[in-house]
């Protein structure tokens, strides 16, 4: 199951674990790291792993360690892409 750390993922994690009482959920958690998120909530996502008893798989983004790497300059589309401009 994807797992980004956020809101939308710890509902997911719980359904899941709701869904397969009194067992854990029978599939992993899958977290696409691109390392630019608070330490607290990488602290977080070992936490609610260890806690669910659930296997943590983490990716983390190849294009992230260029040196010219930020969040706007890997970001497929810049705000105003496809929007006319003037």
């Amino acid at each position: 199951m994807l797992y980004s750390i956020g809101k939308d993922s710890a509902v997911m994690l719980r359904l899941a674990q709701k869904a397969f009482f009194p067992s854990k959920p029978p599939f992993p958690l899958l977290h696409v790291d691109t390392t630019w998120k608070f330490r607290a909530m990488y602290e977080l996502r070992e936490k609610m792993a260890r806690e669910s008893g659930m296997e943590l798989l983490v990716h983390k983004n190849p294009r992230r360690w260029s040196a010219a790497s930020t969040p706007s300059t890997t970001a497929r589309c810049t705000p105003t892409c496809g929007r006319p401009r003037g």
